[in-house]
């Protein structure tokens, strides 16, 4: 039952995580109180200023159409039987690229009241091979651009269908008739499951399209996600609900907005370079939704950097989400002295059709109309958010777990410049969980501690936890440990300029190893510290059982290619004699005995997120690594 009141700027007071039972609740909700006003308004076409907008009214519309073209077929009388027996719902899995469809394909996923799956365009066959016989889903649908690599990872003698979105519905089409009233007709299921229902789409009365009719449950599974595999060969499976998604935009995101000087309100436009509708996508999606404010979409989401800016500046954008690969390519633009492309203002919610070109003194005044930048998903390098930050761009971090989702955000308060990369646990988080000492964890982390020793955390959530699956409880307890390792700041200061804890993710359990000396080495710093040279890409450590720790770097061709090969070679050995200050004494690389420098053909392996697969890289490159300590130890004989 909903409790709390709203008003379209969202001053009153928050919606609480309990308010629904179920995100399509909230879904019609919202689409219901906002039906006017503009929901998404996406790219046509790459590289283009073109764009259209779907309204709150618009989107519940069609996804009710959508649920309705996909219900015949989708599920089959054999198929309710099935569930019948085994009591759980199917889902429906997903592998697009276009984040319009995506988003129309979420909301139709829970009118069908179906476990929403979705697969990044990036995944590794393997992966959605494995995920896909893990589910065992009857469908699969893709985006046509994706035909070819769900026909790769569907495995041999599988029962499961490909549906290609674009052949199933034409989004201009239904917008051409919105105004006329469609009656949805959905046919009854076997047993006592009676699904007649009747919808008229302009009066948004929405409702679950097909599947079980029980009670909403708002702890059942209403979503699966997936880790990013960085440290595992395989990635895992997740179950979220409903109260686990709403606790995650609630709670822990919108109240810690809320309570700063950028608050989100209903006037708000916010870019998201790239939408999966996995993760905080999702997240904020929903936050929009409550807020009634409104999104920009990018075609097959690969805007350029030049796009970000000419749809902030054309829509007067005020907040963005994007992933440290968007903002690293943002701050690269926004060093060139001048851009060739225009901003042409050529449709219609676009001002004065202005025409306009990005010098640095625009670029820096768009990115000062921005109320906050938020970067999830992996670490940014301090270089890139430091250089965001000195041009204007309020660059914060949010924090959280594939478990659980989001757990916490710096303080986004314009003022927080020093510490954008130090995260604020909210009460939502701290009365259910403790940073607990790390065994082994006395380390001398950072080189500004030089003489004193830096204790690592780990961060555990308590099993009283509202929203914690069963399914992630690891500990005899039922307690979660998160395998993340954090160190405290003292030095930060409130939105009052009182003092105050905050803490800085600094790697992971799982990404530690030790030589064999039995030094333990924490390879987060030293590698963001590497990368910070700007014609480094990636790079790993590696050297666990060994004397010596090492290091495999790959370069940024465009970047490596303007140095000579003996400069370039200087300017990765400085990196990584930088990077040994976060090392204890035994773990520091060696250079230029420990330093492999990859050839520009070859690529570290990453993950969705961007990040390095340590075990992948690992066994990529097992021959070179071996080459390089064999080398080592010949020369080490040979002068003996």
């Amino acid at each position: 039952m909903i409790t709390s009141q709203y008003d379209d700027d969202g001053h009153s007071d928050l919606p609480n995580y309990t308010d629904f039972d179920s995100l399509l609740q909230v879904f019609e909700t919202f689409s219901a109180r906002h039906q006017d006003k503009v929901f998404i308004r996406y790219q046509i076409q790459p590289n283009s200023q073109e764009y259209r907008t779907l309204t709150y009214g618009q989107v519940n519309t069609i996804a009710t159409y959508l649920a309705d073209t996909w219900n015949c077929t989708i599920l089959q009388n054999d198929d309710m039987g099935h569930i019948q027996r085994k009591q759980q719902k199917p889902c429906l899995i997903i592998l697009n690229d276009d984040p319009v469809q995506s988003i129309l394909t979420f909301f139709a996923t829970l009118k069908l009241n179906l476990i929403y799956f979705p697969l990044a365009t990036h995944d590794s066959d393997t992966a959605i091979t494995y995920f896909l016989e893990k589910t065992s889903p009857r469908y699969l649908i893709i985006s046509k651009t994706m035909r070819s690599k769900a026909q790769r990872c569907i495995p041999p003698g599988s029962t499961i269908q490909i549906k290609i979105w674009d052949e199933q519905l034409n989004i201009e089409k239904i917008i051409a008739t919105n105004n006329v009233a469609v009656s949805v007709q959905l046919q009854p299921r076997s047993g006592d499951m009676n699904m007649n229902m009747n919808m008229n789409m302009n009066k948004l009365d929405g409702g679950a399209a097909v599947g079980i009719t029980t009670k909403n449950d708002p702890s059942s599974t209403v979503a699966y996600m997936h880790t990013s595999g960085s440290t595992s060969l395989l990635p895992k499976l997740v179950e979220w609900s409903t109260q686990l998604c709403m606790y995650s935009t609630c709670e822990i995101l919108l109240k810690s907005i809320q309570n700063s000087n950028v608050r989100m309100e209903s006037s708000d436009v916010l870019l998201i370079p790239i939408l999966l509708m996995t993760g905080p996508d999702i997240d904020f999606i929903l936050a929009t939704m409550m807020m009634g404010s409104s999104i920009v979409a990018f075609h097959n989401n690969t805007p350029r950097p030049f796009d970000l800016l000419a749809a902030s500046k054309i829509f007067h954008a005020t907040l963005i989400l994007a992933s440290p690969y968007t903002l690293e390519g943002l701050a690269e633009y926004l060093m060139q002295k001048q851009d060739n492309d225009t901003v042409v203002a050529n449709f219609p919610s676009a001002p004065n059709n202005t025409t306009k070109k990005f010098d640095l003194d625009h670029k820096i005044s768009v990115f000062e109309q921005f109320k906050c930048c938020i970067t999830f998903g992996a670490a940014l390098r301090t270089s890139i958010g430091c250089l965001l930050q000195s041009k204007g761009l309020n660059v914060q971090t949010l924090y959280g777990a594939t478990e659980i989702d989001n757990l916490c955000i710096s303080d986004v308060s314009k003022e927080n410049q020093e510490h954008w990369n130090c995260l604020r646990p909210s009460g939502a988080l701290t009365q259910y969980s403790s940073f607990e000492p790390y065994q082994d964890g006395i380390n001398k982390y950072n080189k500004n501690t030089e003489n004193e020793d830096v204790v690592l955390y780990q961060l555990i959530i308590h099993n009283d936890h509202p929203v914690l699956p069963k399914s992630v409880r690891n500990r005899p307890n039922g307690d979660f440990a998160t395998g993340d390792l954090f160190v405290h700041h003292q030095e930060a200061r409130n939105n009052h300029h009182e003092p105050c804890f905050c803490w800085k993710l600094v790697g992971r359990i799982d990404d530690t190893f030790k030589t064999s000396l039995g030094e333990k080495v924490i390879p987060k710093p030293m590698e963001m510290e590497i990368c910070n040279e700007e014609i480094i890409r990636n790079c790993i450590l590696v050297g666990e059982n060994r004397e010596y720790t090492a290091v495999l770097v790959e370069l940024d061709l465009d970047k490596a290619q303007n140095y000579t090969e003996s400069e370039r070679t200087l300017r990765v050995y400085e990196a990584v004699r930088r990077a040994n200050s976060y090392a204890l004494y035994y773990a520091i690389v060696l250079v230029p005995d420990f330093v492999y420098i990859l050839p520009f053909d070859k690529q570290l392996p990453t993950t969705r997120k961007k990040q390095v697969s340590r075990k992948k890289a690992i066994a990529m490159f097992k021959e070179e690594i071996e080459q390089l300590y064999n080398h080592h130890s010949s020369r080490n004989t040979t002068s003996i």
